[in-house]
């Protein structure tokens, strides 16, 4: 896909398709039965899209280690001398800031504000898919 420039026009979509509504009860139970899955994960897929993500950013590729649970992987973790600078200062901010800032402002910079709302609001608050109260973070 070729890189937006700025003698492209900005394009700000405002509707959805029928077609395109009436799938978003279907990518909302798919992504939420992928994020309740214990199933394991196949790290050699997992290891191809993290080493595509950095090629593509300015960041240096990191070592991505696997571990067969959450609380395996923090037991690690702690038994690594200075595991704080190991890992890096406040590293969940780095990862909100690196990526779900930069996915969700590109995401923005393509849909119409309320219609940006009304989405995230059928995907997680699918009770209150017209509200405009609930704010995007």
């Amino acid at each position: 896909m070729p890189r937006r420039t700025n003698d492209m026009p900005k394009r700000i979509i405002t509707e959805l398709s029928d077609e395109q509504e009436a799938m978003l009860p279907i990518y909302r139970d798919k992504w939420r039965s992928i994020q309740i899955s214990t199933e394991s994960i196949k790290q050699e897929k997992v290891a191809v899209v993290i080493k595509a993500a950095y090629a593509v950013s300015d960041y240096p590729e990191p070592e991505i280690l696997f571990y067969s649970s959450p609380m395996t992987a923090i037991e690690k973790i702690l038994t690594i001398e200075n595991f704080k600078a190991y890992l890096g200062r406040d590293i969940h901010m780095k990862f909100a800031k690196r990526v779900v800032d930069h996915v969700q402002h590109g995401i923005a910079q393509q849909l119409d504000e309320h219609l940006l709302i009304r989405l995230r609001n059928q995907v997680q608050h699918p009770e209150f898919p017209y509200s405009q109260l609930i704010v995007i973070h």
